[in-house]
């Protein structure tokens, strides 16, 4: 399975083999979503390259996610869920 993140880079499950993947469903209108995303954050840096974190995203509009993800400097993998990644 492979999907494109909110940059156009492609995510391929095959690469993640062996290595801790989280998948995280949010929303940037999410109040609670808001608030797990600096956790999520520093997971990543805690774990480095031993985690991946993937978080896909229900927006409707790939613009407001890539937003939210510049101004909480996410530093994780995101992609829309429905496969929308351009604007």
């Amino acid at each position: 399975m492979t999907i494109t993140d909110i940059y156009g880079r492609v995510l391929d499950a095959d690469g993640y083999k062996g290595r801790v993947v989280v998948v995280n469903l949010w929303a940037t209108w999410c109040a609670p979503c808001e608030a797990e995303t600096p956790a999520l954050i520093n997971l990543q840096k805690k774990y480095g390259d031993q985690l991946t974190i993937i978080a896909l995203s229900v927006d409707d509009d790939p613009s407001v996610v890539r937003r939210f993800s510049g101004e909480y400097e996410i530093n994780y993998r995101v992609a829309m869920l429905d496969g929308k990644n351009k604007s």
